[in-house]
């Protein structure tokens, strides 16, 4: 079978991560085959993550039936079921390609640990959601985990084996902003995330203090907003790192700073691969996270960075990484290891639409 026009489908134009990553699949895939872009909902004018060659299609101005109606107008257009096929992310667009089924080769990318995502997001109902949303995955023809541990939660509620392709980022827009590492105090550390619950935020602001009391020069970089960003403020007023911790708010491309820092830290309880750090490690900056979920799988210690289990180690495991980083080679490079890597990525889902 040829796959000649692949369609994209994701809720709306808007720089969050699911659709960050479907724009880099997207450019990538229209070098090979016709690429359409097609969104759900109203998003950000500005959008502008997709190169020329990716054909755009809007479905805002329709109710959510003659979205489906459209979409399946524009597959039948498109050619016959053998060469085109749907990818999608995120729940209503994999919910309207699980509808696709006689027009196209149908696929989800599923991007984290959805009852603990949504449960975070939504409460107890995120629990319906996450089950509802697993559920429907049995309805396409692929549904794509980013790691393994992934694919085992997917198998578990589809009852089928789910393909690993790593999440990727669209490298060429990351690149240019690397920066050769400059040995000079104070150790740069950054944290790029939505201030709540689940990102830890304020774990991150206690571990920090510990370093203050060691008489560490730092300047921690928070980028991000969220119901935690008060708190954490406060937080950093309270335990005497005000000075050296500066809340950005929500920035969509911080990769400047990024580049300037020694170690990215996350220590998020739950985490499908983070765009941001895929984006440090395109840098050369390596991170520190928590291992959970998939992380095990991107983060290789003593090469990119490491995995921390308790708490009460994330202090030492930041400076650790710092300090080799700091002190390190002068030359930063791609610390993505190669299952994560944008083309090979790309190529596993055209191959696998393709069988």
């Amino acid at each position: 079978m040829k796959i000649k026009k692949v369609f994209i489908i994701v809720p709306a134009p808007v720089n969050d991560s699911p659709v960050k990553g479907a724009a880099a699949l997207a450019n990538t895939l229209s070098e090979w085959v016709s690429v359409t872009f097609v969104t759900l909902k109203s998003g950000k004018d500005d959008f502008d993550l997709l190169n020329k060659n990716v054909n755009r299609v809007s479905l805002t101005q329709y109710s959510w039936h003659e979205k489906i109606k459209s979409l399946h107008k524009l597959l039948k257009q498109a050619g016959d079921k053998e060469n085109v096929a749907t990818i999608s992310s995120s729940f209503s667009a994999d919910l309207i390609n699980s509808l696709c089924n006689k027009h196209a080769v149908t696929c989800a990318s599923v991007r984290g640990n959805l009852p603990v995502s949504y449960t975070h997001t939504y409460g107890f109902v995120g629990k319906l959601i996450a089950y509802v949303h697993l559920k429907r995955l049995k309805k396409l023809n692929y549904a794509v985990s980013m790691t393994h541990s992934m694919a085992e939660q997917v198998r578990q509620y589809t009852g089928r084996n789910s393909p690993v392709v790593g999440n990727f980022i669209d490298e060429g827009r990351i690149i240019k902003y690397r920066k050769n590492q400059q040995s000079i105090h104070p150790f740069r550390l950054v944290f790029t995330g939505s201030f709540s619950e689940i990102k830890q935020p304020l774990l991150l602001i206690e571990a920090v203090e510990k370093l203050h009391n060691q008489d560490v020069d730092f300047i921690l970089d928070m980028f991000g907003d969220g119901p935690l960003l008060d708190a954490s403020k406060k937080m950093a007023e309270k335990l005497g790192v005000a000075n050296f911790t500066v809340f950005h708010g929500h920035v969509d491309e911080p990769y400047e700073c990024i580049a300037k820092a020694d170690v990215l830290i996350l220590p998020s309880l739950s985490e499908g691969v983070p765009r941001s750090v895929l984006e440090a490690l395109c840098l050369g900056v390596p991170c520190v996270l928590r291992d959970v979920d998939g992380n095990r799988e991107l983060i290789q210690s003593g090469v990119n960075g490491e995995l921390f289990n308790s708490d009460s180690e994330l202090p030492s495991l930041i400076l650790k990484v710092a300090k080799r980083a700091h002190y390190g080679s002068f030359h930063k490079k791609n610390l993505i290891p190669d299952k994560f890597r944008q083309n090979s990525c790309a190529k596993s889902y055209l191959n696998l639409i393709s069988q």
